[in-house]
């Protein structure tokens, strides 16, 4: 018995040291990109332009307006990018907007990075990590790499993220007017958290939560209807964003397109309806002792990876399962922070980007694998403190 504690020491300390030599490719990776290879097109400058027609009281679904702008800007492809964000997200455009594009982009640059961090910094405290050991988490947010391209193309979801940490720190903390306005900015690519809204909806009716079910709803039709008062050509969303949408081929269906062809459209819904039977199974397994410190995790990584337009940089929103396997010791395990490198590699190297996002399904396997082998260490060395557990209907 004697003995043991240096060999653990030693164990955590090669183990540790494995993690971080695996980190090193994926940090040099990061600071190479962010820090000396200019900012692109994409995915700001549609946004930035949707804002500019917004303000001006015109439609930002129509491709011809949003086409003008942006080769006013540089944009030299021959189609147009166009917006795909619904309409009650639109205020979020007409702040990008209000800028010259070259002043918004960095200033979005620099707030993206920000609210990535900052729910870095949340998603540890609310899975329970030991604030001595924050590094930990700053280390996980720099070495994965849909950071690096959602901060480079000016991505929106880091509002998202924020919001997502903001929902699960309110609900802890019972705030239910809060938490259920939390949603609105969840809800602005709510293609991406759609098993999720399911299991959010599912799990306020099932503990009673009124508050928060009419502070969500009553949010999302102010916000609907604002935009629409001021720009009421915004109703055609659906008809003008889902032409351009499914003509892309990105996620798991869109791989399975560029393989049997673009022309199956269904195709692109196939793995929705593989995430739908998932999710049946997971919520009648889990509902009775639902907790989203727990379940939240695996249900991200499943509803991106289900969902049926995504890219691969769009799995930000995972971020919180992976600190939360940090909070838990997962780097202990050899198998993890290998797999974490070799998953993002793999990535990278995919050569499109539909096949960049069928391989990030891929995350699925990482966090059955990762959590198996925290489940032993956890076991083995006793020393995991488990995350306050959120109020129920029995308690709540």
């Amino acid at each position: 018995m004697a003995s043991s504690t240096p060999v653990r020491a030693r164990m955590d300390s090669g183990t540790l040291l494995f993690a971080l030599v695996c980190c090193i490719p994926l940090l040099c990776f990061t600071v190479y990109v962010l820090g000396f290879v200019p900012l692109a097109y994409f995915d700001f400058v549609s946004y930035w332009s949707a804002g500019r027609l917004v303000l001006a009281h015109q439609n930002p679904y129509v491709p011809a307006s949003m086409f003008a702008l942006e080769r006013a800007q540089g944009w030299n492809y021959w189609f147009p990018l166009v917006m795909l964000c619904p309409p009650w997200t639109l205020f979020v455009n007409a702040l990008f907007g209000i800028l010259p594009f070259r002043e918004a982009q960095l200033g979005w640059y620099l707030v993206s990075l920000s609210l990535d961090g900052l729910s870095a910094i949340g998603l540890w405290y609310y899975f329970g990590g030991k604030m001595r050991s924050l590094w930990i988490a700053f280390l996980v947010f720099l070495s994965f790499t849909p950071l690096v391209t959602v901060a480079h193309v000016g991505q929106v979801t880091p509002i998202m993220l924020a919001c997502l940490t903001a929902f699960l720190l309110l609900v802890r903390s019972e705030r239910w007017v809060l938490a259920g306005m939390s949603l609105l900015g969840m809800s602005i690519k709510p293609h991406l958290l759609w098993l999720v809204f399911i299991a959010i909806f599912l799990w306020a009716i099932r503990n009673r939560k009124v508050k928060f079910l009419v502070a969500g709803f009553v949010t999302w039709m102010v916000a609907w209807a604002a935009n629409l008062a001021f720009d009421p050509e915004a109703i055609h969303f659906f008809h003008n964003a889902y032409g351009p949408a499914i003509a892309t081929s990105c996620g798991f269906g869109g791989a399975l397109r560029l393989l049997f062809g673009k022309q199956h459209a269904w195709l692109q819904y196939t793995p929705c309806v593989a995430g739908a039977v998932w999710f049946a199974w997971y919520w009648a397994k889990n509902r009775r002792n639902w907790s989203w410190t727990e379940h939240m995790p695996l249900l991200l990584i499943v509803s991106v990876a289900s969902s049926p337009y995504c890219w691969f940089h769009d799995f930000i929103l995972v971020l919180p399962a992976f600190i939360a396997l940090a909070t838990r010791g997962a780097y202990r395990s050899l198998i993890t922070p290998a797999l974490w490198l070799g998953i993002q590699v793999a990535i990278l190297l995919a050569p499109q980007e539909a096949y960049k996002a069928a391989v990030s399904a891929l995350w699925v396997v990482f966090w059955i694998l990762a959590t198996r082998n925290r489940t032993v260490l956890e076991l083995a060395n006793g020393n995991w403190t488990p995350a306050p557990v959120e109020p129920t209907a029995q308690h709540a």
